[in-house]
């Protein structure tokens, strides 16, 4: 309820829905105030709305309204700011002193902004603050919620605060652990617990230590468009983002529209509880910039849904170099026409669902086009529409080196995926990728690729092969791969890295490629495939020296149930070794 406190808060004039004074208006709805039974009753709720025409801004689209516009922005704290409908031309960056406001209405022109000097400044930037760190005092592992540190002075409960240390969570991109946790309690002068669980381990050894930080908070952005400049730079100092959301807590953009924003569209910094819906973001040439939305530096729980992205080079990415970006959902968005992969994350990432997206294809594509690529650890990858991609459909390839017992441990779902006209000219592509290409410590444990469907595969179709770790835990169920041109199902271990646990199971197979296979398991010579269960599957080929299903350098393998059609070897080797088996298997 807004208080009087100067006499330019005395309203001005008073109807049956509002109260107008100086600084805006007051808006009442119907049943506020009503009377029954002789009696008055206060109810409903009430919202003051400011105009930003109020704080002197023209809304011609020609005029500099800059001024006047963060004028608006900062003033208005606890107010939802509208825009009318108007255009505001801004020809200079916009800091907001406020949060706690809704900013709605208006499209923000900044195409008169030449260059940011900066890749952290921003169009329009809500950033809070990061106090002094705190060390532990003691390690903290993971799974647990009790820290131990020098002193809880500045500490409070219900408040974020980053767990961070040197340790390295991925080297070759620089990636340091950091994660957002919440304080529950102070439970004394050196011991808090958290709300939520550590999910990697933090030693004292890598100067683990905890950061208070100070949000910006509640801040929504709805019926907002954004247009930039999108010059042809690719250099810090010409490059623009539109919305920047740096230490922000639960912030909201819907029904925003951004054009021409050559560097981020939307970027989400060290930002927790942010949510995106049915956004549009068109049009970014820049050469190795032009991204939709932007989640970096260890942000916490973002949702992007129902959202579009045309022309750009990544529509999503995950990543940069301080903390890891947790929990993390990309939903029922539909991309099209980008020039590398359309959702592209890095390392830094971890638990993560992309899921119901469409992923469109486009003509002029240069030979780096991929679907979805993930490289952090865990994920889901469900029940997207992929059509028209020249490289990887799905790719899912571990580079975290953070140690299994650390919290290093990578797991794959990839379900429910129909993958359309897929490939390009080099004979690794894959529909389907599970890999980890550098020597990590961690391992993969963990992979379901389940129920997909792909028509026209140029090359492989589900490609797993453990380079840099080991991959245990593997199910391959369910899915129907359409003319691949070369092997349907490869399961590849190298030297020094096994792949363990296998089952590959009520699959459709069909290829093309004369010397392909159906199903290939391949070992080495001292690392093997083990364990694998190769049934019920149907297998076609052409019938022009290819084979059903190939076992090369592997142990304690059964494949039975399969019915194996056109092929000129059905099984390779085609004898039981001692510890393998072969039964009921069918062929022509």
């Amino acid at each position: 309820m807004p208080r009087l406190h100067t006499l330019e808060d005395v309203p001005e004039k008073v109807d049956g829905t509002t109260i107008k004074n100086s600084k805006g208006v007051l808006g009442l709805k119907n049943d506020f105030v009503t009377i029954n039974e002789n009696k008055v009753k206060l109810g409903g709720s009430i919202s003051l709305t400011s105009r930003i025409k109020d704080f002197g801004a023209v809304g011609d689209g020609t005029t500099d309204d800059t001024a006047a516009v963060l004028s608006a922005l900062s003033a208005s704290s606890g107010r939802v700011l509208d825009g009318e409908g108007l255009t505001y031309k801004c020809n200079s960056m916009i800091t907001p002193t406020s949060d706690y406001i809704t900013v709605q209405n208006a499209t923000f022109d900044f195409s008169g902004v030449t260059a940011t000097g900066s890749a952290n400044n921003a169009f329009i930037m809500f950033e809070g603050t990061a106090a002094s760190a705190t060390a532990l005092s003691s390690d903290v592992n993971v799974g647990g919620n009790v820290l131990t540190v020098a002193s809880t002075t500045g500490f409070t409960a219900e408040s974020w605060h980053i767990l961070e240390s040197d340790a390295v969570f991925e080297s070759g991109q620089s990636v340091t652990l950091g994660q957002y946790v919440l304080i529950k309690s102070v439970d004394s002068s050196t011991q808090v617990t958290l709300h939520n669980d550590v999910l990697y381990k933090f030693e004292t050894s890598d100067n683990a230590q905890l950061v208070p930080i100070t949000m910006k908070k509640n801040i929504t952005f709805r019926n907002v468009n954004i247009i930039g400049a999108n010059p042809s730079g690719t250099t810090t100092e010409n490059i623009h983002t539109g919305l920047r959301f740096e230490r922000c807590e639960e912030v909201t953009v819907e029904n925003c529209k951004f054009n021409d924003i050559d560097y981020v569209a939307c970027a989400i910094d060290r930002s927790v509880n942010v949510n995106v819906s049915n956004c549009n973001v068109r049009h970014a040439t820049a050469t190795g910039l032009s991204y939709g939305f932007a989640i970096v530096n260890g942000s916490y729980s973002v949702n992007i849904t129902n959202s579009y992205g045309q022309d750009l080079r990544h529509f999503v990415t995950l990543g940069d170099n301080e903390g890891v970006n947790l929990f993390i959902n990309v939903t029922n968005c539909h991309i099209s026409a980008c020039r590398d992969a359309a959702i592209d994350a890095h390392a830094a990432a971890d638990f993560v669902n992309f899921s119901g997206n469409t992923l469109e294809g486009s003509t002029f594509d240069s030979g780096q086009q991929d679907g979805i690529i993930f490289q952090g650890l865990n994920c889901i990858m469900n029940d997207n529409l992929i059509v028209g991609i020249r490289r990887n459909a799905i790719f899912h390839q571990v580079l975290p080196n953070i140690a299994e017992a650390d919290g290093g441990s990578a797991s794959s779902v990839i379900t429910g995926n129909q993958i359309i006209n897929h490939g390009g000219s080099s004979s690794t592509e894959a529909s389907i990728v599970v890999s980890n290409p550098q020597n990590v410590l961690g391992k993969v444990d963990g992979v379901t690729i389940s129920n997909n469907v792909t028509k026209g595969v140029t090359n492989i179709g589900i490609y797993i092969q453990a380079v840099g770790a080991s991959i245990k835990n593997v199910t391959i169920n369910g899915n129907v791969i359409c003319d691949s041109v070369t092997t349907s199902c490869w399961v590849r271990a190298y030297d020094s890295y096994a792949v363990d646990n296998v089952s590959i199971s009520a699959n459709v197979f069909n290829f093309t490629a004369s010397g392909s296979e159906g199903v290939y398991l391949l070992g080495t010579s001292s690392t093997k495939v083990s364990n694998a269960v190769v049934s019920n599957n149907v297998i076609t080929g052409t019938d022009t020296s290819d084979t059903g299903i190939r076992l090369l350098d592997t142990n304690f393998v059964v494949v039975v149930g399969n019915v194996i059609k056109d092929t000129t070897v059905p099984i390779n080797p085609a004898s039981a070794a001692s510890n393998h088996s072969y039964s009921t298997n069918l062929s022509n």
